[in-house]
């Protein structure tokens, strides 16, 4: 019997498939809390993004087609956040964009309905309760699957892109182009913070940065066959970084998150919120140790920062709210905890420290397995990287993001 009250309802229920389909929102009710979060208890029903997509998604209603006739030129559908539109034109395809998740670079095939259906459910799941959800509202969500499968089937898409199989727009799309049997894309972006059975599982194919990364998701039970790497769209040739010179001027540092937003895990394993201060403080005693008066802090974007600040000395320590771009531009070393903001320094030409205190589960190249990146998982190898003037050694970089491959991607897409 499962310890996730999710996995159990939809072990016992009729309606196990749509449960499924929503467990990324379900589990949102039961482990999204604490003051310490930035929306505490409830999410805002339009955050700026959102409201950027739906105002699209109107335009794209009064000027898109009203359906698409068939055509020799087969279709990509796509709702990766980073536009994919000019590589999916340049292989001999076109890209499409539902209203929902609208481009300019796209063709649109408007659909009032999809765009209520779409706005409906985000009001059902930030603001209905857990017990609604399961109880009243599944009738609405299966109207709402039902629709956008016609919608896909009429419009007879060839392929999918989405970035990840969590939430329900993704997983609902990736379910209905399985039973099609056409070919799905998950495009991960990054480098995972996590490998597992759970999760970039329900595509036909995931694509990835770097060999590296591949190594990863095969050592970890996913099939070779399903990953592949094509590398990052952002680059044409590989990174050429100069080297990093020791220099502890100005010090960031990026606490752990003890965000929990979902549960992939069974049974669930709670973080506690108190680590992110634990780690706060415990790198400021070091620091002082070594005889440094002050450092930035630069929390998860989801955490109430006033909530930090009330706990944090406020004469070592000041927030950072810099844009990461703007922010790398201003230390010289950043000691945080695995997390793709650490990659995004040291592709900035910032020297960095993984410090992880005590987590289990750890993975490359934030593991302490590659010896080109400072690593300490106590006091004592944090200060040792201090007395080494560790500095990274940025052509790891290069096993992890290789340049974008649009043949490899071509060809795979086509076999």
């Amino acid at each position: 019997m499962s310890d996730n009250l999710v996995h159990l309802i939809e072990e016992n229920s009729e309606d196990s498939f749509y449960i499924d389909l929503i467990q990324h929102d379900l589990d949102w009710h039961l482990y999204h809390f604490g003051n310490h979060l930035k929306n505490k208890s409830k999410r805002p029903i339009l955050d700026f993004y959102d409201l950027i997509q739906y105002v699209r998604g109107f335009i794209s209603c009064l000027k898109g087609a009203l359906k698409q006739e068939n055509s020799k030129i087969e279709k990509v559908l796509s709702i990766v956040p980073f536009s994919m539109d000019d590589v999916i034109s340049s292989m001999g395809f076109v890209p499409y964009s539902l209203p929902v998740r609208a481009r300019k670079t796209s063709i649109v095939v408007k659909s009032w309905r999809l765009l209520y259906y779409n706005f409906r459910f985000d009001y059902i799941v930030k603001r209905h309760s857990f017990s609604q959800i399961i109880h009243k509202d599944l009738k609405f969500i299966k109207r709402f699957y039902s629709f956008l499968k016609q919608y896909v089937l009429d419009n007879e898409f060839d392929y999918l892109y989405v970035r990840t199989d969590q939430p329900f727009l993704e997983r609902a799309l990736l379910s209905i182009f399985k039973e099609a049997n056409k070919p799905s894309f998950i495009f991960s972006h990054g480098i995972p913070a996590d490998y597992n059975h759970y999760e970039d599982v329900l595509s036909t194919y995931v694509i990835v940065w770097g060999e590296k990364v591949k190594e990863n998701y095969i050592a970890n039970g996913i099939s070779p066959q399903k990953v592949h790497v094509v590398g990052n769209v952002k680059y044409k040739e590989p990174l050429h970084l100069s080297k990093i010179k020791w220099d502890d001027s100005s010090i960031l540092v990026a606490p752990e998150s003890s965000i929990q937003g979902h549960h992939h895990s069974d049974p669930p394993e709670l973080i506690d919120r108190n680590r992110v201060l634990v780690y706060l403080y415990e790198v400021e005693y070091i620091l002082k140790e070594k005889g440094y008066k002050h450092a930035i802090y630069r929390p998860h974007p989801s955490f109430n920062r006033k909530w930090i600040q009330d706990y944090v000395d406020p004469n070592f320590y000041t927030i950072d709210t810099a844009p990461l771009s703007e922010s790398a531009k201003k230390y010289s070393l950043v000691i945080g905890a695995t997390s793709s903001v650490m990659l995004e320094y040291c592709l900035m030409g910032v020297n960095c420290f993984v410090y992880e205190r005590k987590r289990d589960r750890l993975f490359p190249p934030f593991d302490g397995s590659d010896k080109r990146i400072p690593f300490a998982s106590s006091p004592y190898e944090l200060k040792m990287l201090f007395e080494k003037h560790a500095t990274v050694s940025t052509d790891f970089i290069n096993d992890y993001i290789q340049p974008f491959d649009v043949v490899s991607l071509k060809r795979l897409m086509k076999q």
